[in-house]
């Protein structure tokens, strides 16, 4: 990812796991906001309830005692609305935040990067399961052998790789006076390969390019 740089303004990457992190702690404050209001709710509901099916009425509302229960009755109205309210407020607000808001818009635009970028990683692998690639070679015979794979790899043009098996195209003797052979493991098109050339003759990927 390239930003263009900007004037007295400085950038932090993120990777994705990270940057679901901050986004899911932006809506988890609303979310706790009106999980809190929901909470005082149910447990004023459970109270008025509760009361209201318990009450002797009878005594509750003589004139001395009648003062004291409304007042208890309205704080759990009064509790049960405000949560009702408050509920409907942080819903309200998680929903601006998740839709429609600078927030939600920046998340949207970082999210579709993502996808964007490991859209692209995907067809890059595709793709290079179809190329041609060196895993290892080596070179030689006996206890003499030497590592010719990077050189191999720079040896490919255009998906091929020709080369003869000799020791000036290779790059050294590994076995003096003793008859080598070339053995390469490659992967092509999605598939594990391995192949061995006598000294003397060439090695060409695919066959018969």
């Amino acid at each position: 990812m390239l930003v263009g740089s900007r004037p007295n303004e400085m950038a932090f990457p993120l990777r994705e796991e990270e940057f679901q992190i901050l986004r899911e702690g932006e809506i988890s404050t609303a979310r706790s906001s009106r999980d809190v209001c929901v909470g005082i709710g149910a447990t004023a509901l459970a109270g008025l309830i509760g009361v209201l099916c318990t009450v002797d009425w009878e005594t509750a509302w003589k004139a001395e005692h009648r003062g004291s229960f409304l007042f208890w009755l309205a704080l759990l109205w009064l509790l049960l609305g405000g949560s009702v309210v408050g509920a409907w407020i942080h819903q309200s607000r998680l929903q601006r935040v998740r839709e429609d808001s600078p927030y939600s818009r920046l998340t949207t635009r970082i999210t579709d990067w993502f996808g964007v970028q490991r859209s692209q990683g995907e067809q890059a692998l595709v793709a290079h399961e179809h190329d041609l690639a060196v895993l290892s070679a080596r070179y030689g015979a006996n206890q003499g052998w030497a590592d010719v794979a990077p050189l191999l790899r720079t040896k490919i043009r255009d998906g091929k790789l020709q080369i003869p098996v000799t020791n000036h195209e290779l790059g050294s003797d590994p076995a003096l006076n003793v008859g080598k052979a070339l053995e390469v493991d490659y992967s092509l098109r999605g598939k594990l390969y391995r192949k061995i050339v006598p000294e003397g003759q060439e090695l060409s990927i695919p066959e018969n390019q």
